[in-house]
């Protein structure tokens, strides 16, 4: 249940938005699904869109969705 979930607060995020990074610089796209891309780090889906935000926010990557809840996330040229 999606209400159930605890967020993590955004300070004990930073180090899965690092993570984050380093995947997807080290591989230049990352695809897939929101839920199986943030069960691969170790957070929430909640707690993984926050992470992206972040990082689209400091113009660091690109992110682009369909509508069947899958990714592609990518450097920032």
């Amino acid at each position: 249940m999606k209400g159930d979930a605890v967020e993590a607060p955004e300070s004990v995020l930073v180090p899965s938005q690092a993570q984050i990074f380093e995947a997807v610089a080290g591989n230049d796209v990352l695809n897939g699904a929101l839920h199986d891309l943030a069960r691969q780090f170790g957070v929430t889906t909640d707690d993984f869109l926050t992470c992206l935000d972040g990082l689209v926010r400091a113009n660091w990557v690109a992110v682009v969705g369909d509508s069947g809840g899958l990714v592609s996330i990518r450097l920032e040229p």
